[in-house]
């Protein structure tokens, strides 16, 4: 077969997928998806089914995003449960929509952290403005365990629709998972303790950043990964420590137009963050990968920071993501998708996020 056949032969594979209706691969997360019971391994399951129930019927609704625990994953070394995880597949069954999964590192297991010296253990804060004793990033012990369990997780069988079983992995409607960093989340450090411990150091923890994300990365390398990233510094300038951990998650995970770990904050309003300010990181690396956000409150039912959403219009904040950062993926609240006032919008925005239109020009 010449190379003119080769290539009339590739097209009418081609065309033959697209009539029968099979996606072609994303190029990066996209799409409006809605919050849906961020808490323990049982904590939040019947309100992320309501939440389900509630949004599989909207079209301008791509998925949902879940989140549970590391601790409350593993209460005993090796044992897991992963019931949310079941739950929310299940409730999505025959959807079509997406599944996003948050899982909170920053809580390690009891059982591993009493297996710590006293020099690998901290307190950090964590989700709900809890401090928590957690492992220091860099404990190896604690990688150990994180590499375990996030093959675990990966291997877990879930079902098709049809009742076969595939890996968590595996799973088509599974479209991205979160890379945190064991005993701190995201490039974070509210408390301003972690660089003033004895063990700190820049390199040393710089590399347990890279080795945390690898974790997830490397179970779960047909899915997207995001990293929460905000602003981060040290005693040391030259290089400054969020400006090093950028320069080597880039150069590791997002090689040039294959881009495989994106970056998220969970603060996005009518105008913030601002690119000059906590988006600057984001703003940078817009052109070279992803950058993935969440709400910080709902717009029509603000229950923090109300000024910060005076539009009362989720597609204010999205607009906003997707000019200033070039965010083709948004998690919103649960009363901003039910609001009838806010469908026109949001059905608008979700197919520009998706590509499927182009927003006008202002």
């Amino acid at each position: 077969m010449n190379k003119i056949s080769c290539l009339m032969a590739s097209v009418a594979v081609l065309a033959t997928g697209l009539a029968m209706g099979e996606p072609l691969k994303p190029d990066r997360p996209r799409g409006i998806f809605v919050l849906s019971g961020l808490g323990g391994a049982q904590g939040g399951t019947e309100k992320s089914r309501q939440i389900i129930g509630q949004v599989r019927n909207l079209d301008y609704v791509e998925g949902v995003t879940i989140g549970f625990s590391w601790a409350d994953t593993e209460p005993t070394p090796g044992q897991y449960d992963f019931s949310k995880v079941d739950a929310a597949l299940a409730a999505l069954q025959t959807s079509g929509k997406k599944l996003n999964v948050e899982v909170f590192a920053v809580e390690v297991p009891e059982h591993v952290v009493a297996r710590l010296p006293d020099a690998e253990i901290w307190e950090s804060h964590a989700p709900g403005r809890r401090t928590v004793k957690t492992a220091v990033p860099w404990s190896q012990t604690t990688l150990k365990a994180w590499r375990a369990y996030m093959k675990a997780l990966a291997d877990h069988p879930v079902s098709l629709p049809n009742g076969s079983k595939v890996r968590f992995s595996d799973h088509p409607a599974l479209m991205m998972l979160d890379s945190p960093v064991v005993g701190l989340q995201g490039i974070r450090d509210l408390s301003k303790k972690l660089t003033a411990l004895p063990g700190y150091d820049q390199k040393r923890f710089v590399d347990s950043v890279v080795e945390s994300v690898h974790a997830t990365r490397d179970a779960f390398p047909s899915k997207f990964g995001f990293l929460g990233f905000f602003r981060m510094d040290d005693s040391k300038n030259s290089p400054p420590l969020e400006q090093e951990i950028m320069d080597r998650l880039m150069a590791e995970f997002n090689g040039p137009g294959q881009p495989s770990l994106g970056f998220f904050q969970e603060t996005l309003s009518d105008s913030i963050p601002r690119a000059d300010g906590l988006g600057k990181y984001l703003s940078d690396a817009k052109d070279r990968t992803y950058i993935v956000f969440q709400a910080k409150t709902a717009w029509s039912r603000p229950f923090t920071g109300a000024e910060t959403v005076s539009s009362g219009k989720a597609a204010v904040g999205i607009q906003f993501a997707y000019e200033t950062y070039k965010a083709t993926y948004v998690e919103i609240y649960l009363p901003d998708a039910l609001d009838p006032a806010q469908t026109a919008s949001l059905r608008k925005w979700n197919d520009i996020l998706m590509g499927r239109n182009v927003p006008e020009k202002r």
